[in-house]
């Protein structure tokens, strides 16, 4: 009786296709895309990755086109990168913000214990400490490490209650921050 067991279907394959696998998720999640996105994008890589399984003749040329598949995924997320992060030459020397306006904050992450309403709502609070008489690069300084801080806290808070206790500390070190600046400024 003929077996018509190929090297496709040998747990080595299977394996190192799931290793790789992880690894693509992993490079995709790297980068902060929203999680629609990475979806959308994990589809296509992985229809493609099945492609080149169909198409290889041996296994080793199926694992080469995974390496260079994997690869060319890094560049393009470089290169998307890089198109939108704006250049030091481009960022305008002045935030420009009015009084009521206030500083755009950015959600890296969407989390289930935590609504967007209430994040957003936490970001209004630290709004009301940033003064608008302190340097434009303090103000960009404070906005990123507040965007980190605040992804990191919805991310390990268990609950609402949780978020909130845990962004009044932020609030607090933003407040100390401020003072600090303006007290240097002096």
């Amino acid at each position: 009786m003929f077996s018509f067991f190929t090297w496709r279907q040998s747990e080595e394959v299977s394996f190192l296709t799931d290793r790789w696998r992880s690894k693509i998720e992993e490079i995709l999640g790297s980068y902060g895309l929203l999680p629609e996105y990475i979806n959308s994008m994990k589809s296509a890589i992985i229809a493609k990755q099945k492609q080149l399984l169909a198409q290889s003749q041996v296994e080793k040329d199926y694992l080469n086109s995974l390496i260079e598949l994997k690869n060319q995924i890094k560049k393009k997320l470089e290169d998307l990168v890089r198109e939108y992060r704006p250049r030091r030459s481009e960022q305008a020397p002045r935030v420009a913000r009015n009084a009521q306006e206030e500083y755009g904050f950015h959600m890296r992450h969407s989390y289930k214990q935590v609504s967007v309403a209430d994040r957003l709502e936490e970001l209004r609070k630290i709004n009301s400490y940033i003064s608008d008489s302190i340097h434009d690069a303090h103000i960009i300084e404070i906005v990123e490490r507040v965007e980190l801080l605040e992804d990191l806290t919805a991310a390990s808070a268990k609950n609402k209650t949780d978020y909130t206790a845990r962004m009044a500390e932020v609030r607090e070190a933003v407040q100390d921050r401020v003072s600090q600046i303006l007290e240097n400024a002096v």
